[in-house]
């Protein structure tokens, strides 16, 4: 056993306390984040299901093929933007349409699968602080069956 003067322990335990102060603040902090990421998650599967129900929107591939164009086009920028990024125009373009199409299926799912699967998993995050900043979109999300109990026709 080691003996330790009291003002040294004295001393430690304040350490020790503010380090801990500072780590509650730390992990507060992080729990924000994450459910300003998960509202965004959140608020777009609930809004998909949404324009699905009301026919608004349809199940689709999206893929871009836009940096292509711009490569086909010799668009001048391309080759000198690719070069800056240690890339050649044909591998940035490829890239950029690559992000830009999963970006898509994560905005617009391609198919009723892809729907579902994204509301179970978003249904899976929901928590006592994301309910409280999206008390209406949780309802919905929770609410999927009933949608697809009173429109059938839109959920096969």
């Amino acid at each position: 056993m080691v003996a330790v003067p009291p003002g040294n322990l004295l001393q430690m335990i304040q350490s020790i306390s503010t380090q801990l102060d500072n780590l509650q603040q730390n992990m507060a902090a992080m729990r924000e984040d994450q459910t300003r990421d998960r509202a965004h998650r959140l608020r777009n599967v609930v809004v998909q299901l949404l324009l699905y129900t009301c026919g608004a929107q349809s199940f689709r591939e999206t893929s871009s093929t836009w940096y292509q164009n711009m490569l086909a086009d010799r668009v001048s920028q391309l080759p000198q933007l690719a070069q800056k990024l240690g890339l050649t125009a044909a591998e940035l373009a490829e890239q950029a349409n690559t992000v830009i199409t999963r970006q898509n299926g994560l905005t617009h799912p391609a198919s009723l699968a892809a729907l579902e699967q994204e509301i179970e998993e978003v249904r899976g995050l929901i928590t006592i602080e994301l309910e409280g900043i999206c008390p209406q979109e949780c309802r919905l999300v929770r609410s999927y069956e009933i949608f697809k109990c009173f429109f059938p026709e839109r959920f096969c």
